[in-house]
């Protein structure tokens, strides 16, 4: 476009060169009164008719020259500012489409912005309204079965009549009660002994540690992140305490003498066999749950505690067999992830410690997901990232971010004992509780062993060395002070056929076994030795007593075996309660679950299944 321009600018020129030279054209002619002829010049065409030699010639003049170099430089000119103004032009579009599509792009972030919150605020509100329709449905579903079943209401409503002594009992309590409400006590801020800090008002909540006593649903599984030296074991060995459960057991590979004391520990000094052992237990343990979930049996709650997980978790790898590449034992890491993913619902609660919060520490690196399990507990300079992170959350001019500003300075005052929980709660910072001077309460242990660190255990069954010349009489008379006392107490909520007779048929069968136990003819050949046989009887009897008097008929079939056959009644005791090998050793053999007393143990256990047939199908 801009040659076809110049060209027509340089034909104007041209054209306009021309024009101007034709104004100033002239013409010449011979006079014949001069000789020789002298032309004569003329303009325009004014020269006489009989003139000769008649010439025409072009104009050569300054107007023609001078129209020229105008006209061109005239034309150069126009070219030049017609070029200037189409550059300007262009830019100027550009940077009106620049600032189009800029705006257009922030009104689509915008819209994105708001219909990202619109789209929380909508979650939010359907989760409240889908808990709300939860209430409303399990009120509706209470009142039904209510209506349906009045007794129950009326069992509920209608205090039943005492024994006088009781009733005394009942009413001193009363008076009791009276003397309290008119002299209301202060609100105690102690937990189990420990006295719980008292945190500064800074605008923002803490975390109350009685939390983890009142609504233990809420936490399925904790880990504790916090440097070496950090404080989280005692943190964690108290939290087993505060948390409530029916067992406590703690696989790690070392301990100092103040931790974990009165617990069960498993894997100290480094026994990563007895630790795949107990992984392998607590396995068989939550499938055994997750059948009896199904069929809606409650179970008992464990409190299951795990240290130094990465080395435990670097060590225990899956044992695969060579012929047939099957898995044979998983490793430490498949049964802790099947643990922490499954075993919510079944009432085994995981305590995990390490000194980092990635997943590699954690051994798990590919389920990273997995962490969202867990109620984190971070301590130390783990406490002031978190805090951090949750205060860079808010724009630094605003009223929140000043607050967690505040927290953060506060919590780095503290030390070791700062803390950030992470729940389903929320985010919370927290103090630590002085736990210098705690200890647990330990029940008298005088009669009790001394255990190996391996396998450290706080059964009540468990027997001290001393006492192996211990009469078996006297090994049965607990068992059945057991049985007796178990089977009164599920009277209460027992059928009305059975609880009428539950305590005589309970003494009759106690009787029966002892009996049984004294006329025994020790002699005779077994597949234990005495008195291990006797302890082990005693104490599968004592965990059978745990089944109520619905199972008098179980028991009383165990009983009539004693005499006769003592081995085979301790088999089909252990059939009964379906324990392997490990359960066994710990809570029948009293070997506990490592070492060489678990082989002993676990002989026993393949002696009498060779003998009579499998324990656990």
């Amino acid at each position: 476009m801009k040659s076809d321009l110049a060209l027509l600018i340089v034909g104007i020129g041209c054209s306009g060169f021309s024009l101007f030279g034709y104004f100033d054209k002239h013409v010449s002619y011979c006079n014949g009164a001069t000789n020789p002829c002298t032309p004569v010049v003329v303009t325009g065409s004014q020269y006489p008719k009989n003139a000769k030699f008649v010439k025409l010639h072009q104009g050569w003049g300054l107007l023609r020259t001078a129209s020229g170099v105008i006209g061109a430089m005239s034309f150069g000119a126009g070219y030049f500012a017609s070029g200037a103004a189409s550059v300007k032009q262009r830019k100027s579009e550009e940077e009106a489409a620049l600032n189009e599509a800029r705006q257009k792009q922030l009104e689509a972030t915008t819209s994105d912005i708001l219909d990202e919150e619109e789209i929380q605020k909508t979650a939010i509100a359907a989760d409240l309204r889908v808990k709300d329709f939860k209430r409303e449905l399990y009120d509706g579903y209470n009142t039904l079965y209510l209506e349906k079943n009045p007794e129950l209401l009326d069992a509920l409503t209608t205090p039943k009549s005492l024994p006088a002594s009781m009733e005394s009992k009942f009413q001193e309590f009363e008076d009791a009660q009276v003397e309290q409400n008119a002299a209301p006590a202060p609100k105690s801020n102690q937990l189990l002994g420990v006295e719980l800090p008292i945190t500064p008002d800074l605008g923002v909540k803490f975390f109350d540690w009685k939390q983890f006593r009142d609504t233990p649903e809420m936490f399925p599984h904790l880990r504790g992140v916090a440097p070496t030296n950090g404080g989280k074991t005692t943190l964690f060995d108290w939290l087993m305490d505060v948390m409530p459960c029916d067992k406590k057991l703690v696989i790690t590979i070392k301990r100092k003498p103040h931790q974990w004391t009165g617990l069960e520990v498993i894997g100290v000094p480094e026994d990563y066999g007895a630790i795949r052992t107990a992984l392998e237990s607590l396995q068989s343990e939550r499938i055994r749950r997750t059948v009896l979930m199904a069929k809606g049996i409650d179970f008992p709650i464990w409190n299951v505690g795990i240290d130094e997980w990465r080395v435990i978790s670097k060590n225990i790898k899956a044992i695969v067999d060579r012929k047939t590449k099957q898995i044979i034992s998983p490793s430490a890491k498949q049964i802790m992830g099947d643990m922490i993913t499954l075993a919510r619902e079944l009432g085994i609660r995981i305590f995990a410690l390490a000194q980092g919060r990635q997943v590699v520490t954690w051994g798990l690196e590919d389920e990273s997901d997995l962490a969202e399990c867990f109620c984190s507990i971070y301590m130390g300079r783990f406490a002031l990232e978190e805090c951090e992170k949750y205060r860079n959350k808010y724009p630094k001019d605003s009223e929140q971010y000043a607050k967690y500003q505040q927290v953060r300075d506060y919590l780095e005052s503290l030390g070791n004992r700062a803390a950030w929980i992470s729940c389903e709660l929320g985010e919370f910072p927290a103090v630590v509780p002085d736990l210098s001077q705690w200890q647990r309460q330990l029940p008298n242990l005088s009669s009790q062993p001394e255990t190996s660190v391996n396998s450290e255990t706080s059964q009540a069954t468990e027997l001290a060395p001393n006492q192996e010349s211990e009469d078996s009489q006297e090994l049965w008379e607990l068992a059945k002070k057991r049985l007796l006392e178990s089977w009164q107490s599920d009277e209460v909520t027992a059928r009305e056929d059975t609880a009428t007779s539950s305590e005589g048929e309970a003494d009759k069968a106690a009787d029966e076994a002892s009996e049984a136990l004294q006329d025994k003819d020790y002699s005779t050949t077994s597949l234990l030795p005495e008195p291990e046989r006797s302890k082990a009887l005693a104490r599968v009897m004592a965990l059978l007593s745990s089944r109520g008097s619905s199972e008098v008929d179980t028991v009383s079939e165990v009983i009539s075996l004693i005499p006769a056959q003592p081995d085979k009644a301790l088999w089909l005791s252990l059939k009964l309660l379906r324990l392997g090998v490990t359960a066994s050793s710990r809570d029948v053999f009293g070997c506990g679950t490592g070492g060489k007393a678990f082989q002993k143990a676990k002989d026993w256990y393949h002696a009498l299944e060779s003998t009579f047939g499998k324990i656990v199908e």
